[in-house]
C-alpha cells in the first residue's frame, strides 16, 4: 500500500546578524513606520512587512528573526530590506559606540 503526500510550505523562518555589537531599539522604531517596539511586552522590534508578508524580529544585540514568509526568496528578500536599513558602520542606532 502507497500513500501519495502533498505537501505546502506555509512558514519559512531564517535568522541573520545585523554585524553590530548593540542596537538602539527606540531610535529605530522611531525612523521605520513599519515597526513597533514595546519593552515591557517583548524585547524585540517587531516589524511588519506587506511585500513580502513578513515579520522581522530585531533584537538589541542585532539578531534577526524573519517568520512568516512562503518561499526561500521572500525569506531573502525581507532580510535584505532589513539588513540594508542597518548599514554596519551605522553608529546612530548603535549604544555605546
Amino acid at each position: 500500500m502507497s500513500i501519495s503526500l502533498q505537501y505546502k510550505i506555509q512558514n519559512v523562518v531564517s535568522t541573520f546578524n545585523g554585524g553590530v555589537q548593540r542596537l538602539n531599539l527606540r531610535q529605530l522604531c522611531m525612523l521605520l513606520n513599519w515597526c513597533q517596539f514595546n519593552p515591557e511586552v517583548f524585547a524585540a522590534l517587531i516589524g511588519r512587512l506587506e511585500d513580502p508578508k513578513t515579520t522581522l524580529l530585531t533584537f538589541t544585540s542585532a539578531n534577526n528573526v524573519c517568520t512568516g514568509a512562503k518561499s526561500e526568496i521572500d525569506s531573502r528578500i525581507a532580510c535584505r530590506m532589513m539588513a540594508s536599513i542597518m548599514p554596519k558602520s551605522s553608529k546612530s542606532w548603535a549604544d555605546g559606540l
